[in-house]
């Protein structure tokens, strides 16, 4: 139970590499290791100075559009799937799930095609996790959209 995937207990050294802390309610009594915690609440200190590191940062219109266009897979993607709701909206089932299953299954494409750097928000899971879930998405939409009959 002395592993370093064990927490600290309350007061006592935290001497593991990576091992999980509890914040104390008192300074840790001990020579020469580092204390779990030396004053209760350091962590709203950091907290508040990641707000004011990030609120330095201004977001300007170029920097959103760079950022938002970064994810051009996902964005590709949904528009093709908004397409085919629309479609489906003006009584074409058929159609317009063939053309979101097409979405999904494009989506499924670019996660197989591109690097996970280009990726973006299609990178939610690892590779192999993210092709199975989108392309059994892809046919499971793609079936239903050939089972289901056509109005009569």
């Amino acid at each position: 139970m002395d592993g370093t995937r064990h927490r600290a207990a309350r007061g006592q050294p935290a001497h593991p590499a990576r091992q999980r802390l509890h914040r104390a309610a008192r300074p840790a009594v001990g020579g020469d290791l580092e204390a779990v915690s030396t004053r209760a609440g350091s962590h709203r200190a950091a907290a508040s100075s990641r707000w004011a590191q990030a609120a330095e940062r201004r977001l300007t219109p170029a920097s959103w559009l760079r950022a938002t266009f970064r994810q051009w897979p996902l964005l590709l993607s949904l528009a093709v799937v908004a397409l085919g709701t629309v479609i489906v909206a003006e009584n074409h089932f058929r159609r317009g799930t063939f053309i979101i299953a097409a979405g999904i299954c494009l989506a499924a494409v670019l996660r197989a095609v591109l690097p996970s750097g280009v990726a973006g928000l299609l990178k939610v899971r690892s590779r192999a996790i993210d092709l199975l879930t989108l392309g059994f998405l892809g046919a499971g939409t793609l079936i239903a959209s050939l089972i289901v009959p056509p109005p009569s």
